[in-house]
């Protein structure tokens, strides 16, 4: 008679749904998922206390027993479209940033010495298709800058610090 033992650890889900769960991670990282992605999902989803390392397991075929509802959620909810990866935005580079300056120098050089006011209507929306939208930084208020300070009841005589 002979007996076999399974090696795997009981709190791993079998062989095939580990392999069914990789190979969907698989699939959703081709179209664009990278684990952050995933774990803002499950957020969206109302799932918690998914971590990068659960995300991480079962990309490699160690999805637990217990997590295999959860991908079943995540996956159901992607191929129904609730829930998207992230949009990546390309930073700008400093030769982006001075191409833009040097289209915009040449336009200005087109311009006129006294452009009538249909021409500068032009000129602007021509800068606009060129130049980013501006980046707007917000200016500190009087109270936000008082904000950080501690209050007069929360110093502490420096001679007595219990006073």
């Amino acid at each position: 008679m002979t007996i076999a033992l399974s090696t795997r650890n009981p709190a791993y889900a079998t062989e095939e749904q580990a392999k069914q769960v990789a190979d969907q991670m698989s699939k959703i990282a081709d179209a664009g998922w990278t684990r952050p992605d995933v774990l803002a999902a499950f957020g969206q989803l109302d799932v918690n206390g998914v971590t990068d390392s659960v995300v991480y397991r079962a990309q490699r075929e160690k999805v637990h027993t217990r997590e295999l509802e959860i991908f079943t959620l995540l996956f159901d909810a992607i191929e129904a479209g609730k829930v998207q990866p992230r949009v990546k935005s390309r930073k700008l580079k400093i030769a982006d940033v001075a191409d833009k300056a040097y289209q915009a120098a040449a336009l200005l050089a087109t311009l006129g010495e006294k452009p009538k006011a249909a021409e500068l209507q032009a000129f602007v929306e021509q800068l606009r298709a060129i130049l980013p939208e501006p980046k707007v930084d917000e200016p500190e208020t009087d109270s936000d800058a008082e904000g950080d300070q501690p209050e007069d009841d929360d110093q502490t005589d420096g001679d007595n610090p219990e006073a």
